[in-house]
């Protein structure tokens, strides 16, 4: 009897040890039961990483000031789609696409340095913009370029950043913490533009690879006259380098700008295109601006005034418009960083 008892004891022991609870799985988080099983070996899930954008492809922004001046860039954009940002008072209309082969984003900040600054930076901000082209008309400045001729300068200012220096004994007197580069126009003294980190620069500087490409467009072919027959009175052409000039106001005073020219090398004025190198300059993005001449800022050859006494701008903005876009669809075609 005690054999036997003896003999199931043993068998019940052996079955409880056979069949013992297995190690727990850690990544089941359960008991394997008796029958073995492999514990699954689990890899990682990846996880593609979230936009944060409007558009994560890299595109070149071609953007002007108003509607009128990138009629023939929109003509020419192959556009895969429109996206209509609303911000505060206003909306910008996003026109996504390609130009000749380079993927792009064309859009307009309307007039004004203001403008100009806020939606390029709400562009940089919301897109993934890789250099910046801007283009559209401008008054000339140097005595050597006439209306509907196209100017690519190869850096920027802010000239009326400046203070409105006092007058002492029939002469103005700034600041004694200001110390001038560049000689007054009266009480207006030019001066740098402010950067973070407590530096200042009177200049911003084209991006040199933009400047090439616009180098190779000086064969482009311009109109010289518009649809309804309204003519130039001399050619148009293509000129690069020199330097720029934008501010809150539209200059149509000769003196001033024989200042403008004598002072900075001055070839051309307009109210938006040094906001935007100031703006491309903080987000260290390369930046061009292609302008082309409506009108000479008050000066010029009689032939080159209204008879009563209007601004040539009224006349030949549209083929000034024209001219700069067609050297704008040249520069993205030959750019290559």
């Amino acid at each position: 009897m005690k054999t036997k008892m003896f003999v199931a004891f043993a068998l019940i022991v052996v079955l409880l040890v056979s069949c013992a609870p297995k190690p727990i799985c850690p990544t089941l988080q359960a008991v394997t039961p008796c029958p073995k099983i492999e514990c699954p070996v689990l890899t990682p899930e990846v996880v593609e990483p979230v936009c944060p954008k409007l558009d994560c492809s890299p595109r070149i922004a071609v953007i002007s000031a108003f509607g009128g001046e990138n009629d023939l860039v929109l003509a020419e954009l192959n556009e895969t789609y429109m996206k209509s940002v609303i911000m505060g008072k206003g909306t910008v209309d996003f026109h996504f696409g390609t130009l000749k082969g380079k993927d792009v984003v064309v859009f307009v900040t309307e007039t004004s340095m203001i403008n100009a600054a806020s939606i390029t930076t709400m562009a940089l901000e919301k897109l993934n913009i890789s250099a910046i082209v801007f283009t559209g008309i401008s008054g000339g400045v140097d005595p050597e370029v006439n209306i509907g001729d196209v100017v690519i300068p190869e850096k920027w200012i802010e000239y009326q950043e400046n203070y409105k220096c006092q007058e002492v004994d029939g002469k103005f007197v700034c600041p004694v913490w200001f110390a001038p580069e560049y000689p007054a126009y009266g009480m207006d003294q030019v001066a740098p533009a402010s950067l973070p980190g407590g530096e200042s620069t009177y200049w911003f500087d084209v991006d040199p690879t933009l400047f090439a490409a616009a180098e190779k467009s000086l064969t482009t072919e311009l109109q010289s006259c518009d649809a309804n027959n309204v003519c130039l009175t001399k050619g148009a052409k293509v000129v690069v380098g020199g330097a720029g000039g934008s501010a809150q106001s539209f200059v149509d005073n000769a003196n001033y700008r024989d200042y403008l020219f004598e002072t900075f090398g001055m070839r051309v004025l307009e109210m938006e295109g040094a906001a935007v190198a100031h703006v491309a300059y903080l987000y260290n993005t390369p930046f061009i601006v292609i302008r082309a001449n409506s009108d000479l800022a008050g000066g010029g050859d009689p032939d080159d005034k209204l008879p009563d006494g209007g601004n040539p701008i009224d006349v030949f903005w549209q083929i000034a418009a024209q001219n700069a876009a067609k050297v704008t669809l040249s520069i993205v075609e030959q750019y290559n960083p």
